[in-house]
């Protein structure tokens, strides 16, 4: 078992407002690892300019300003920025171009970061040979 997964947008808000009834065993175990101080959750830059992006339009509601939630996340020790990098942009581009953007980003970040990743679009996984959990 890997000791640190990738999270997309979902994860993070569900995790982060206090749902972890959403989740599956293997999705939940991992931020709960990552909780107790035993594993890692990787966050891609594009998935917070998401999450941003979700509270101005109002579909979800962060108890704190979102520039709070970020600091206290990241200051935890067991959640880390991804950064967006050229070889993850790259990647993206060998994906399905039907697949959607934010999807590809999603597949390539775990894959050159050679982790699992958090996410409920179980077709993630069939295009792009990524290891799915939920």
């Amino acid at each position: 078992m890997h000791d640190a997964a990738i999270t997309d947008l979902h994860g993070l808000v569900w995790w982060g407002l206090g749902m972890p009834h959403r989740f599956g065993a293997a999705g939940g175990g991992y931020f709960r690892r990552a909780d107790a101080g035993r594993g890692a959750i990787h966050v891609p830059s594009f998935v917070l300019d998401n999450l941003a992006t979700a509270e101005e339009q109002g579909l979800i509601c962060l108890k704190d300003p979102l520039s709070e939630f970020i600091d206290r996340l990241f200051s935890t020790g067991s959640y880390f920025p991804a950064p967006l990098t050229p070889e993850i942009i790259a990647r993206a581009g060998t994906y399905p171009p039907t697949a959607h953007r934010a999807d590809r980003l999603l597949a390539a970040t775990a894959a050159e970061l050679q982790r699992p990743l958090i996410s409920v679009r179980r077709e993630i996984g069939r295009w792009s040979g990524v290891q799915l959990l939920w």
